[in-house]
């Protein structure tokens, strides 16, 4: 069996159904009208972040090895049965539906036949400035990367026979934290 170009069509491997990404500022307005000891303490405040949702992209499952006999790689299984998506760590895609092509031949399955895990993250940060002259200011920072430490998977083993074939491999970074202070004058 000769290849078929007509398995080649399918999602673009970069292709993302759904985005959103949100920036932010809200400059909090706590104790705008008093004096004293208040304002330097409630006044001031801000908080800004970025927010990103996005679905998975495409994954395309193949085999290691020439078992078309071409002496080229980059050769995929044969689809055997629908393919379902658990989507969890030790199975994000069902194997079962996949099995190896026999020797001298090409697979049927097409490329993106998977869509793997996508992103929930929220990058927020919160400042505050605080006059300390009519001409130097004081800012601290909290920055927090992931800031609910939302899991979030990256890596999907797609390779038929390997010992991670349809498991999660990797995931993003975990919540990543960091303060600052800046003197501004």
């Amino acid at each position: 069996i000769y290849w078929d170009n007509a398995l080649n069509r399918g999602l673009s491997s970069f292709d993302r159904r759904h985005m959103l990404i949100t920036s932010y500022i809200w400059e909090i307005p706590l104790a705008k009208s008093t004096t004293g000891w208040k304002k330097k303490v409630l006044d001031g405040w801000q908080i800004s972040g970025i927010s990103s949702f996005q679905s998975g992209n495409p994954l395309t499952i193949g085999i290691s090895g020439d078992r078309a006999g071409t002496g080229a790689g980059g050769q995929r299984p044969n689809l055997i049965a629908a393919v379902d998506r658990p989507r969890e760590l030790r199975q994000w895609f069902s194997t079962s539906s996949f099995a190896l092509p026999a020797q001298g031949t090409f697979g049927n399955a097409g490329r993106s036949l998977v869509i793997g895990p996508g992103i929930n993250n929220w990058d927020v940060s919160f400042s505050k400035r605080t006059e300390l002259t009519e001409s130097v200011l004081l800012q601290f920072r909290a920055e927090f990367f992931n800031l609910f430490n939302h899991a979030q998977w990256s890596g999907v083993g797609t390779t038929f026979g390997s010992g991670t074939f349809g498991q999660v491999t990797s995931a993003r970074d975990p919540r990543i934290g960091q303060l600052g202070l800046r003197l501004l004058f």
